[in-house]
């Protein structure tokens, strides 16, 4: 149960860090917040450190989950209306929010 207040702790932290860093960041577009996302992971990885001696993968992961599911939103945001409905449709949030939580689990499932 520890491990689990901790990591739950270092998520809600690194979420905070990234979400500051992103509200410093200037102009706001969609895609920047994926430069920032793989700062959550580095409290996860503090911990997992501990436990397993390639800790370092999962750093690698989160960042490469990041990069494809920027990807994917810069891919969502090109179809044209008739397709997807307007930018700010609920439907692209949706497809990008599924998007971003395959890319990041895959990836760091993979690790």
């Amino acid at each position: 149960m520890m491990l689990w207040a901790a990591w739950a702790g270092a998520t809600a932290l690194g979420w905070a860090v990234a979400g500051v860093a992103y509200a410093l960041a200037g102009p706001r577009d969609d895609l920047v917040q994926y430069l920032f996302l793989p700062v959550s992971a580095v409290g996860q990885w503090l911990l997992l450190r501990r436990h397993f001696a390639r800790a370092s993968w999962w750093l690698v992961a989160t960042a490469g989950g990041c990069a494809v599911a920027a990807g994917a939103l810069a891919g969502l945001q090109a179809l044209p209306e008739s397709l997807a409905g307007p930018p700010d449709s609920g439907v692209r949030a949706g497809l990008s929010r599924v998007a971003d939580g395959l890319s990041l689990g895959v990836a760091q499932w993979l690790v």
